[in-house]
């Protein structure tokens, strides 16, 4: 964001995973108003001692306030990891299922989304220690900070071997012998890989020929040098670890040849997330009731968004599915197709890979938090063009989303009941469909009234 002038403050609406009645505002440092932007995290002190990430939900040039508010303390994401469009999305949940945003969010956001700060217990450098003040608890805390300099709540926990600490961490604090602060802790790491290449100055032959020459009396860094000329050429890359047990040396001979500046290594991050599609497509002739649906729901679509498929079970709804998950796929948009229980999905996807040569992701609580985290960000840039889940998958931060399909639609499973926002899944996609001017098919055996 853009700063007009630069004596006029910048103020912005954060909304915290919380059950907050109301948003608050904070004010953004002069040196971070270019970092700011509608959808991205910034790290917050709400209350007097805890942090949170908040996400970015409006910005205010020189409004008027009866309070001084708080600083934000550093901007959390290079880019939105929601847009505008979508926090809207969330108000519209919060009001109509009547809880607070806060909720929404905290339902929405993948775990590792919500930082929250962790407090740290250090040692007070301005108090002189009397040992015959601490009892034998408070003595322990005291001498394993003066091995490890800081401890968190758990690992004070682990130590005493007792669930609640928190009377003698008072006691010490009143004693003046720590002090406590909180750090934000990061809970998503990117899966990275290390590469190796040879340097730009020394891919041409005159640059090799010196490097052979250096080389001459430290033989395996000849050695392994030889082996990757031959085994990836000069312009080549190599994975760091096959590269090493492939030519069987070590890590020091690599790392001698990147000191002599013959070899440079780094790091790239790679996708957790195995959705590559490597059936072969197979042909699918529709039947005449197939065929008589395709051409009525098409029909539909001119006056309505939103169109049920009344189909017997095993009446062939699912190819019904697929011929228009084909038709936005292969235009470039993206497909949400919601089951009511994620176990069913097995035989469904086996058919789509069949049918569809593109990236299928699978929303579900196997994910651990990295993955979900890589698919949320694929799904915002848009790279993912089918997303096949239960009911959550609502939540998901769709780019350029065409077609919604709520399948067993009377399905009860898609109603969350515990904890809020008590929400039916059905309802929320006819929503979502509607916002991004989607259509959405909605299907069943038996329709609900």
């Amino acid at each position: 964001m853009k700063k007009e002038t630069a004596d006029i403050p910048l103020y912005i609406e954060v909304l915290l995973p919380l059950a907050l009645p109301k948003i608050y505002t904070y004010y953004v440092p002069e040196e971070m108003h270019d970092q700011v932007e509608v959808g991205k995290r910034v790290e917050v002190q709400f209350g007097k001692k805890r942090i949170y990430a908040g996400i970015v939900k409006a910005l205010h040039w020189d409004i008027k306030l009866e309070y001084v508010p708080k600083a934000i303390l550093s901007v959390l994401d290079k880019k939105p990891i929601c847009s505008a469009s979508h926090l809207d999305f969330w108000g519209w949940i919060a009001n109509y299922y009547m809880c607070t945003e806060g909720e929404v969010m905290n339902a929405a956001l993948p775990a590792a989304f919500k930082l929250s700060s962790e407090t740290k217990v250090l040692i007070n450098p301005e108090t002189t220690i009397d040992g015959s003040l601490l009892n034998d608890k408070e003595f322990l805390i005291h001498e394993a900070l003066t091995i490890q300099k800081e401890l968190t709540i758990k690992e004070i926990e682990s130590i005493l071997e007792v669930k609640n600490t928190y009377h003698i961490i008072k006691s010490l604090l009143e004693k003046q012998i720590i002090s406590v602060e909180e750090e934000l802790k990061a809970k998503y790491k990117a899966r990275k890989i290390k590469k190796v290449e040879i340097s730009q100055d020394v891919r041409t032959d005159e640059a090799l020929q010196d490097a052979f020459e250096q080389l001459k009396r430290a033989e395996k860094q000849e050695y392994l040098l030889l082996y990757f000329i031959q085994e990836y050429g000069v312009d080549g890359i190599a994975p760091q670890t096959i590269l090493l047990k492939r030519s069987e040396t070590s890590s020091a001979i690599l790392n001698g040849l990147v000191k002599k500046g013959i070899f440079n290594v780094y790091e790239e991050e790679i996708n957790r997330l195995d959705l590559n599609n490597n059936y072969e497509t197979e042909e699918y002739i529709l039947n005449e009731d197939q065929s008589a649906a395709i051409e009525k729901i098409n029909q539909y679509f001119e006056e309505e968004k939103v169109v049920l498929l009344h189909g017997i079970t095993s009446s062939g709804k699912t190819q019904v599915y697929i011929e228009y998950i084909k038709e936005q796929a292969a235009a470039g948009n993206q497909v949400l197709y919601l089951l009511p229980e994620i176990a069913l999905t097995a035989q469904i996807i086996n058919r789509l890979r069949k049918a569809i040569p593109h990236e299928i992701a699978v929303y579900h609580s196997k994910f651990n938090n990295n993955e979900r985290i890589e698919l949320w960000n694929r799904i915002a840039d848009g790279e993912i063009k089918l997303v096949i889940g239960a009911r959550s998958s609502v939540f998901l931060p769709f780019k350029n989303l065409a077609l919604v399909i709520v399948d067993e639609e009377h399905d009860n499973s898609f109603k969350q009941v515990e904890p809020s926002p008590r929400y039916n899944a059905r309802d929320i996609a006819i929503k979502l469909a509607r916002d991004n001017k989607a259509n959405a098919i909605l299907g069943a055996a038996t329709p609900s009234l």
